[in-house]
């Protein structure tokens, strides 16, 4: 059984008890270069083989490249959308352990970037 979500911040901050408004509020509040990763709190450390994770950076051109990890480095996966809602949208779904969200962007597989083997 999987533990909270949580949601991690590029200034360092960890926040507990997500909801859609606290999710909506951190990811309009992104300014460039910022990021947000949102995992369980109980997922192994980010150099671990399997981890799953969702994480979005605001890019200095406004808009926001979206990224997912659903076990080992080859599962790397890389979107980008104008459109802070379909941040949020993943991200909820994510957090409630939902996979449909996927079929809402084409996805670049950034595995490659990862895997050293």
């Amino acid at each position: 059984m999987a533990g909270e979500v949580i949601m991690r911040t590029s200034s360092g901050m960890t926040m507990h008890s997500l909801d859609e408004f606290m999710i909506r509020l951190m990811v309009n509040g992104l300014r460039p270069e910022e990021y947000l990763i949102v995992q369980y709190d109980d997922d192994p450390p980010s150099g671990d083989p399997n981890v799953h994770y969702s994480q979005v950076r605001r890019r200095p051109e406004g808009d926001y490249q979206l990224e997912y990890r659903a076990g080992g480095p080859a599962e790397h996966y890389q979107t980008f959308t104008a459109n802070s809602d379909d941040v949020v949208t993943a991200f909820v779904a994510w957090s409630r352990g939902e996979t449909s969200w996927r079929n809402a962007h084409e996805w670049k597989s950034i595995g490659d970037w990862f895997d050293h083997s």
